[in-house]
């Protein structure tokens, strides 16, 4: 295999580290970091080199149109916002976008993704073919093994509480959620800088289309003690709160992988997922599936993983057992049979 080359913005770029780019370009440094060239410059990648792009997004401007290197290999984790137009509206300027990248997308020998759905659903909404996809699952980073835990204390840390930890997209599925809290008795945190964000806004200013979703989820949580919202904490602190919540939870309507999941599984803790073809591909039957488009459903499987602890000690026993198949080792040979396909998408 030749030198392989990994763009990676975050190095000038600190909003980077904390978005998805940020912990996918984490566990390849963890696992490649004495293999692979890890540069932001684009003029620094040999003509001869392999060019690894991690993060390929349809809505951003390409990287660019022309080939970098010799072998290109594009890794699109999914393409949620183009699956659903409606929730993800992308304007002039990201129409532009995206017809620049599908022919960037032409340069590119090889494209990874994180799932079978995920491929699946490149082989049907943007035609690419089969042969020229490669599903290399992610793992997670060698911090969630640790076991290194610090009991937050900026907030109160309630003694029963549901966690999500994630975005606020539409696919997120929080406004289903929010409902499903508000019919129970039990907290539930959610951790993500976004929340943080957007308590400090004036939501009557809030008018994206794409910004909907927090805007009617943080409507229904005003004032009511059963959200919490953190803030910013350590990743130390978060394996404490994963460690010490009845379930994670993750109902969105749908994703790439589903990244929560495997955190809460790392640290024994059960979770409560969508009724969604990614989850019963990662998950398969390690955890409880409750309707996304169904409050009340979502909220008796919260109720019941609550009052069960016999059921929480079992799927967190099996969600643990199923987290170890996705390992370094696996991710490790599947990246590198990746890189070694030899096909072409040039003009």
């Amino acid at each position: 295999m030749s030198d392989v080359y990994v763009y990676d913005p975050t190095a000038s770029d600190n909003l980077s580290k904390v978005r998805g780019i940020g912990r996918y370009l984490q566990i390849l440094r963890e696992n490649f970091d004495d293999e692979f060239t890890f540069t932001s410059d684009l003029e620094d990648v040999p003509d001869h080199a392999t060019f690894l792009n991690p993060f390929f997004d349809f809505l951003k401007p390409p990287l660019k149109i022309k080939r970098i290197s010799r072998k290109q290999i594009a890794v699109i984790h999914d393409i949620i916002s183009l699956k659903y137009p409606s929730h993800y509206p992308v304007g002039i300027k990201g129409g532009v976008y995206k017809r620049l990248n599908r022919l960037a997308l032409r340069r590119y020998n090889t494209i990874i993704t994180d799932s079978e759905s995920s491929k699946n659903d490149l082989i049907t909404k943007l035609k690419i073919p089969e042969k020229r996809i490669k599903v290399v699952y992610p793992m997670l980073s060698e911090h969630f093994f640790v076991k290194t835990f610090k009991k937050p204390t900026k907030f109160s840390v309630p003694e029963k509480f549901f966690i999500y930890v994630g975005d606020a997209t539409w696919n997120k599925n929080l406004v289903n959620l929010a409902k499903a809290v508000k019919r129970g008795s039990t907290a539930c945190l959610f951790v993500g800088n976004v929340f943080s964000t957007f308590l400090s806004m004036d939501l009557e200013s809030v008018t994206h289309p794409e910004q909907q979703e927090i805007k009617n989820f943080l409507k229904i949580a005003k004032g009511d003690s059963r959200f919490i919202f953190p803030g910013f904490i350590t990743d130390e602190e978060l394996s404490y709160l994963y460690k010490h919540a009845v379930a994670n939870i993750l109902v969105s309507r749908d994703e790439g992988f589903g990244y929560s999941y495997f955190e809460a599984a790392a640290l024994l803790t059960p979770s409560v997922l969508g009724d969604r073809p990614i989850f019963h591909e990662t998950a398969e039957d390690t955890a409880l599936f409750a309707k996304v488009s169904n409050p009340k459903d979502i909220a008796d499987k919260l109720q019941k993983i609550s009052e069960d602890s016999a059921l929480r000690r079992e799927l967190a026993e099996k969600a643990h057992k199923r987290l170890l198949l996705f390992n370094a080792e696996h991710f490790k040979s599947q990246l590198k049979d990746a890189l070694q396909n030899n096909g072409s998408y040039d003009i």
